[in-house]
């Protein structure tokens, strides 16, 4: 059981033209995983290759990562309290662990944001929706920013973790969520090798879903995605699309509304909880 409630190509299996993009994909983004949504185009026949060959452009022009930038910016995110090291340290965490949550804190706080926004131009191209021709695609940055350095735990199934820290996973993924957990984010089970730090996420997290700001933080996250796809849409490349492109802009709409849009607040919730200055 590879632990994805939606078909998906693991990145340890992924062969030939998969790997490939794969590779390809963590080299552009700067990062050391590929993300769910583009494990889960691996599996549609066409998908992936056509889907990354039409965004690519954006990524590397700079265009994506700016806009990714103000999205995160432009955020209505609440000033909480972050974690004292004794806090951390009474999760069981040592400062090893402690560097690997960080780096997989900012490995998704990172991607998805800039997947938010170049899937969100990708579908607007299928859909036939018209380019924000008002304001100009953004500029690309002056310098690139640095690749986040080291490896990331492997990714758990959720059969390899504790009953109680399965139970945990799969309850701290209905925060926020609008379809019933149906996409189960992959950056908790990276997490999960440190169920202390999911416990105090779950904490961290809960009040926001029971008050309604985080599920006002989602919907800001993707209305502030389609308007940066929207400026980012002419920077796509023309490419005859597969005869699965329809597939592709389900899949893309249902991560976008259902998982991409929930983790990029979440995922900047949780840096800011870790992010301490001491």
């Amino acid at each position: 059981m590879h632990g994805d409630p939606v078909p998906a190509i693991t990145e340890a299996e992924a062969s030939g033209e998969t790997a490939l993009i794969f590779a390809d994909l963590r080299a552009t983004l700067g990062v050391g995983v590929v993300n769910l949504i583009w494990r889960h185009l691996a599996t549609i026949p066409g998908a992936l290759p056509w889907a990354w060959a039409t965004v690519k452009p954006v990524y590397v022009s700079g265009g994506v990562a700016v806009e990714a930038q103000h999205l995160k910016t432009g955020l209505s995110i609440p000033p909480l309290p972050a974690w004292p090291g004794s806090v951390v340290r009474c999760a069981g965490i040592d400062e090893a662990g402690e560097a690997s949550i960080r780096r997989i804190l900012a490995s998704y706080n990172r991607s998805n944001a800039m997947n938010l926004v170049a899937l969100s131009a990708l579908v607007r191209r299928i859909d036939g929706a018209p380019a924000d021709t008002r304001i100009a695609p953004a500029p690309p940055q002056q310098s690139q920013e640095a690749a986040i350095e080291g490896v990331l735990p492997k990714l758990l199934t959720l059969d390899e973790v504790a009953a109680d820290t399965a139970d945990l996973i799969r309850r701290i993924n209905l925060l926020g969520d609008r379809d019933q957990g149906r996409i189960l984010a992959s950056m908790y089970r990276h997490l999960a090798h440190w169920p202390g730090f999911l416990a105090m996420s779950y904490a961290h997290l809960a009040p926001l879903a029971a008050d309604g700001r985080l599920a006002n933080m989602i919907a800001e996250a993707i209305s502030l995605g389609d308007g940066a796809g929207a400026r980012l849409q002419a920077g796509l490349a023309i490419l005859p699309p597969p005869d699965t492109a329809d597939q592709v802009r389900r899949a893309a709409t249902a991560f976008i509304e259902h998982a991409i849009g929930k983790m990029v607040p979440v995922a900047a919730l949780l840096v800011a909880g870790i992010s301490r200055q001491e």
